[in-house]
């Protein structure tokens, strides 16, 4: 039995743009650039260029601010070291390389067939009949990958 997969390619996040249609760029002069994060997990749920005056009263319930530059899409707030700090969220390239915990869900592409595995190892082994399967990959804050995975006699 052979088998194989491929990491399809993530597509790129959505541009907001401000009321005007033009993206929106902040005069670093006037206003400082924030984020609003879970403080369980570091999870960017805001950004927002602030004056100074406004600072005291900016606050997103069960959020924490953070003044820095972020993208809700793109980064996450690192909690582990001394100090909070705006990192890239990773890649997840490979299924023997995954990190620990994460979630592995399998889809059939003929059946339909969904299966859910909790990976602790950091490695995803599947066997099962010849075909062709979806394999999505979640592990925050890494970014979720999907694979397609080919199994074959």
């Amino acid at each position: 039995m052979t088998v194989s997969f491929k990491k399809t390619k993530r597509e790129a996040p959505p541009i907001i743009q401000n009321g005007s249609g033009a993206a929106s760029e902040q005069n670093e002069n006037v206003s400082s650039s924030y984020v609003f994060y879970k403080p369980e997990t570091g999870e960017i749920r805001q950004t927002a260029c602030i004056g100074p005056l406004e600072v005291p009263h900016m606050h997103l319930p069960g959020c924490e601010r953070l003044q820095a530059k972020g993208s809700v899409f793109e980064d996450y707030v690192d909690l582990s070291g001394s100090e909070p700090a705006v990192l890239s969220r990773p890649e997840i390239e490979s299924l023997d390389a995954l990190p620990i915990p994460a979630t592995v869900t399998v889809t059939c592409r003929a059946s339909g067939a969904v299966g859910t595995y909790r990976v602790e190892d950091g490695s995803f082994d599947y066997d099962d009949l010849p075909g062709t399967y979806d394999v999505r990959v979640s592990a925050w804050p890494h970014h979720d990958a999907h694979f397609v995975l080919e199994i074959t006699p």
